[in-house]
């Protein structure tokens, strides 16, 4: 990403487990949050991993002025209940400059077959918002450094002009139901970590 003033707000690369987090930790890291939804969330369901997870970068504001957050989207398009998506923000959460997550309560049903909202739809979500039927809330980053969600729920990354990477580990999860495809991430880029700077992106695109 050197060299260009004007990136796009994030990048989306898979986890290599040979050089990021590995099998074991990964595997510990979903059996923990599978536990807490049981426990804490009374979300009874048997859950598995569709992939090792991704990373979501958001550059700092030395390689990347990024004058806006990111787009509102959803994980997936698929309308079954049984989809779940885990974020594990990652670095100085407490800056106001870090940039947070907002996530649309009850917009499962708000054109689901839609991923990304912009212009229209986006202007009837909006509608909706203020019918009351839709809720904005935005992620207690400096709380919780993880937030589950279902899949299907729109959701948007906030503007983040700190001066060191924002990194998001992204996890997704399937509930153990035949009738449920495992869900596949399409978005790859390939690293270079020359210089022990983890997300420093050599290919985009």
């Amino acid at each position: 990403m050197t060299g260009e003033k004007h990136r796009r707000p994030r990048h989306i690369f898979t986890n290599e487990t040979s050089k990021y987090v590995p099998q074991w930790l990964f595997r510990k890291i979903v059996r923990e949050i599978i536990t807490h939804l049981k426990y804490n969330c009374n979300i009874d369901a048997d859950f598995v991993s569709s992939d090792w997870g991704q990373w979501v970068l958001a550059p700092n504001t030395n390689l990347c002025n990024s004058r806006h957050g990111g787009k509102i989207h959803r994980d997936t398009t698929r309308v079954e209940v049984g989809y779940l998506t885990a974020l594990i923000l990652l670095g100085n959460r407490g800056e106001e400059e870090y940039g947070g997550v907002t996530i649309y309560g009850n917009s499962q049903d708000i054109r689901p077959a839609v991923s990304t909202f912009s212009s229209n739809d986006k202007h009837y979500l909006n509608r909706q918002i203020t019918a009351g039927v839709v809720t904005e809330e935005q992620v207690r980053k400096t709380e919780y450094n993880c937030v589950v969600f279902d899949s299907r729920l729109l959701h948007l990354s906030h503007k983040h002009s700190q001066y060191t990477q924002r990194t998001v580990f992204s996890i997704q999860l399937n509930e153990v139901n035949p009738n449920l495809p495992l869900l596949v991430q399409e978005e790859e880029a390939i690293l270079s970590d020359e210089d022990g700077y983890v997300g420093r992106l050599q290919v985009y695109y």
